[in-house]
């Protein structure tokens, strides 16, 4: 698959473990998997973690 051939979207969450899991979990049900996971000290705007997921477009046959 070529870059192109995905689509990208950026959630923010609680820095806590459990409700970063559950966020990860409800993005894998529609086919998200995650890229980069940025806790909030590192962006430094926000008090929340920064997780970017991808997925793959649907084929344009």
């Amino acid at each position: 698959m070529t870059p192109s051939s995905f689509e990208y979207a950026v959630r923010e969450c609680d820095p806590k473990p459990h409700e970063r899991e559950l966020l990860l979990n409800q993005m894998a049900q529609d086919g998200w998997e995650p890229t980069e996971v940025r806790p909030a000290p590192w962006w430094g705007w926000s008090s929340q973690d920064q997780v970017t997921f991808r997925r793959s477009r649907p084929s344009a046959d």
